[in-house]
């Protein structure tokens, strides 16, 4: 559980929203979203275990920088990849 209600994340991710920024490309991820070796172990393990895309890990990596900046936290840590990678099985589980 999140310390704080929704709403109050909410408003720093619309004004960052409406600054026109985009998710970054593929080929920028590690410019913008960049790992410890930690999280990257982390990531690969799950990725194996799970056995998903490359592009299913660009999105986890995506996922886990937006969740480090509802959580106010400047890096990706092992607790954000872990969420959003339990998010994606869960989508695999029920949606594939």
């Amino acid at each position: 559980e999140r310390a704080f209600p929704i709403h109050v994340n909410v408003i720093p991710v619309n004004a960052v929203k409406e600054t026109g920024l985009r998710p970054p490309a593929p080929a920028d991820i590690k410019k913008f979203c960049p790992l410890g070796k930690s999280e990257t172990a982390l990531l690969k393990d799950a990725f194996t275990n799970l056995g998903l895309s490359i592009r299913a890990y660009h999105k986890v990596i995506k996922v886990s920088r937006t969740i480090a900046d509802l959580d106010g936290e400047e890096r990706i840590n092992e607790s954000h990849i872990a969420e959003a990678v339990s998010y994606r099985s869960m989508n695999k589980k029920y949606w594939n």
